[in-house]
């Protein structure tokens, strides 16, 4: 009876055991079916053939199947495109998993096919396990598309500032209008390493006979230099502004090397937290005495090619590049030149430029393009110095931006008034009278040959007109923006200039109102050029003006 006991206890507690390891076994299932369904990823359970034993409700959402329709399939043929099947084989998903060895976890990139046909990015994380002496695997598909489209929206939007920084980059930092003078032309191109580019430039005409040109390279490449060479360009200016305004009562413009030192103190505490600097050439072409002042900081040699001599010469300073050196001062060098003469100034990425046989293109093919085509204009000798790199380098892309920046100096005569005046007058209709005794006054003061009555008479007239028109259509109206109005006399003629900062129009697109009245406007620019000589024109500081000119007598 002991026995019998005893073998009943065990009975009973084996039983006991089996029911709670039962029990256990439900709740684990019922976990486990719990995560599979509410996982965001497709759970997909396949068996040795292939076919899918499991289908969670996010593989019926992915791919369009109910888990009854999907039950018992071959995964290749309900998901997966034909020429993607390979990469899913390879991956050990296919009818040959029965034989495939357990490893460890394995994850790939491929598609996908949705019953609509639609194919969609998916990546796929498969892991294997032998149970019972079979092969199973379980499958976890995540759909890419919300990952994808994110990454080329961000990428789009990447691209879409780096384009907006290649305008601003275009218009801010190598943007400035080519000058010309009758004694100077200059002229700059850049391309970018990049879409942008470190390098800049920039021009400063103090007056006709007084222009600066700068060239600048920041170390580095791409958006990060070309904010930095914007920011050392709007040094260049500012402190150009700053110490004219100071120097003013001292008659006299700022010296190179004083603006190079203002820009320096500036920007060399910025750059050196940042461990970058900024090579830069500030070149004063003074055309009264036909004599170039230099500032070269740690730039490229410049080349001064001189046109009585047929011959190329480089130029080079000591001074350290801004950002390098706390206290430094800056020596200028003095070039004379003469009519004719070349100054070519250029960064580093001309030279460096490299053939495919990783040659570098060098200063002496950079003078020999120079010296084979002196005669051309800026903006030609550009091209052509760069087409000779482009032809050096071959199918190699840049390494480095490029940038080059040319000066002329022209063999004309400077013209210079013999007589000048200028007035400014408030927009309005009622400063008219003031116009016209500023025009009759200067015309009965200036020495030398005077006008006859009725030419000045024209010429008040068609004053007149101009400032009506520049008050009317230019200024529209705007009381508070003057009209100015600059005289000068020569030798052979009288000239008017008469300023707005309007928006400008093509005076020979006007043509003469027709004689039957019909046409509502162009009668006052049909009056201007019946009395003078009249034109419009912009000037490179971006405004327009009227150009009244009337001859002098013999």
């Amino acid at each position: 009876e002991i026995e019998a006991l005893r073998t009943a206890a065990d009975l009973l507690g084996d039983a006991i055991m089996d029911r709670d390891a039962a029990e256990e076994l439900r709740a684990s299932e019922e976990r486990t079916r719990l995560i599979v369904d509410t996982a965001l990823d497709a759970v997909i359970s396949l068996d040795g053939s292939g076919c899918v034993t499991g289908w969670n409700a996010q593989a019926s959402c992915m791919f369009g199947w109910t888990s009854e329709e999907a039950l018992g399939q071959s995964l290749l043929d309900l998901v997966v495109p034909i020429e993607a099947r390979d990469e899913w084989v390879s991956n050990g998903v296919g009818p040959q998993l029965g034989v495939t060895e357990v490893s460890r976890p394995s994850r790939f990139e491929t598609i996908a096919l949705r019953r609509d046909g639609v194919i969609i990015p998916a990546e796929v994380a498969v892991s294997r396990a032998r149970f019972d002496g079979s092969m199973m695997l379980s499958l976890f598909v995540r759909d890419l598309r919300p990952q994808k489209n994110a990454e080329f929206l961000l990428g789009e939007a990447r691209r879409q500032d780096v384009v907006v920084a290649s305008r601003i980059q275009r218009a801010m930092l190598v943007g400035d209008p080519p000058i010309v003078t009758p004694r100077l032309s200059i002229a700059s191109e850049t391309r970018p390493g990049e879409l942008v580019a470190g390098d800049f430039v920039a021009s400063l005409r103090h007056d006709e006979d007084t222009i600066d040109v700068v060239i600048g390279d920041v170390m580095g490449k791409g958006s990060n230099a070309a904010l930095l060479g914007a920011i050392t360009k709007g040094y260049i200016y500012q402190a150009t502004r700053t110490l004219a305004l100071h120097l003013y009562e001292f008659n006299r413009l700022p010296d190179p090397h004083e603006v190079v030192y203002a820009v320096h103190s500036q920007i060399t505490p910025e750059l050196q937290k940042i461990d970058s600097f900024v090579t830069l050439m500030y070149a004063r072409f003074d055309l009264r005495s036909m004599r170039c002042t230099l500032i070269d900081c740690g730039h490229t040699r410049s080349v001064h090619y001189r046109f009585a001599e047929k011959r190329c010469e480089m130029i080079q300073g000591d001074n350290m590049p801004l950002g390098v050196a706390s206290r430094e001062f800056f020596a200028p060098m003095r070039v004379p030149f003469g009519p004719g003469d070349v100054f070519f100034f250029y960064s580093d990425g001309v030279i460096e430029a490299e053939s495919p046989a990783e040659e570098q293109f060098g200063e002496a093919r950079m003078v020999d393009a120079i010296l084979s085509a002196p005669s051309k204009s800026p903006a030609e000798l550009i091209s052509h110095v760069l087409a000779a790199v482009d032809e050096f380098r071959g199918e190699r892309p840049p390494s480095d931006d490029i940038t080059c920046l040319a000066v002329t100096i022209g063999d004309a005569p400077i013209e210079r008034p013999t007589f000048q005046r200028a007035i400014e007058i408030p927009g309005t209709l009622d400063e008219l009278e003031p116009v016209r005794e500023f025009v009759e006054r200067f015309c009965r003061e200036m020495p030398g040959r005077r006008l006859p009555d009725e030419d000045v008479e024209a010429l008040k007239l068609a004053a007149h007109e101009a400032t009506c028109n520049i008050i009317g259509h230019a200024h529209e109206w705007r009381s508070d923006i003057p009209v100015q109005i600059l005289a000068e006399a020569y030798d052979d003629r009288v000239e008017l200039r008469l300023f707005d900062i309007g928006r400008g129009f093509d005076i020979q697109g006007i043509e003469d109102p027709s004689s039957d009245g019909t046409q509502p406007s162009g009668y006052g620019i049909f009056l201007m050029r019946q009395l003078v000589r009249v034109d419009y024109r912009r000037d490179d500081l971006g405004r327009n003006y009227f150009c009244l000119v009337k001859p002098r007598p013999r």
